[in-house]
């Protein structure tokens, strides 16, 4: 039990925020860092071993952290290379036909928000035009084309293929455009 015991675990409300994986990763960093200094290994590289949550610290610490190791070994873990990995990333862009850059992760959550939002905002019986062409009962149509998937459709697609009512319900538009703003909301940011 880290701090020897719950109770002194638990004693304030601080000790908690070291039982996170982010600090984890930043203990594992500081370790490493200085077993290195400490054997005079400065020079020698650093391959990352785990099983199962030990295996996520270490793909993590690799993401994280890619000056501390040169590779994840995990028995479970499917690793990329970094070239797979854009090509995947590339692949993704191109699906959701986005137009523009993704800055950060937080990006693609707002784009993808931000229609969740509307949706339920205007989900109403009959169609209408009042933020963009939309289905009657756009919640539903959103629903149902996520269900109407064929067995094996990735998360992504179904992602795509909802999402797709609010930015695409006539299926006019080639490529979407995460700074559009066509409600002008951005004053409230």
């Amino acid at each position: 039990m880290p701090f020897g015991s719950k109770a002194k675990a638990y004693s304030d409300s601080k000790s908690p925020t070291y039982l996170m994986a982010k600090q984890a990763l930043a203990d594992f960093v500081v370790l490493l860092t200085d077993l290195k200094r400490n054997l005079s290994a400065e020079g020698s590289p650093v391959v990352l071993f785990g099983g199962s949550y030990g295996g996520m610290l270490a793909a993590w610490m690799r993401l994280k952290y890619p000056h501390i190791a040169i590779g994840v070994l995990h028995h479970q873990l499917r690793s990329y290379s970094l070239r797979t990995l854009f090509l995947l990333l590339y692949s993704m862009i191109s699906y959701l036909m986005i137009l523009g850059t993704l800055k950060t992760s937080g990006d693609l959550s707002d784009w993808l928000s931000s229609a969740y939002s509307y949706l339920a905002m205007v989900d109403y019986p009959l169609p209408l035009e009042f933020l963009r062409p939309l289905p009657a009962n756009p919640i539903k149509e959103v629903c149902g084309n996520i269900d109407s998937q064929p067995k094996g459709t990735g998360t992504l697609e179904r992602i795509y293929a909802g999402v797709n009512v609010y930015y695409n319900y006539t299926d006019i538009v080639d490529c979407f455009d995460l700074n559009d703003d066509p409600h002008g909301m951005g004053g409230w940011d």
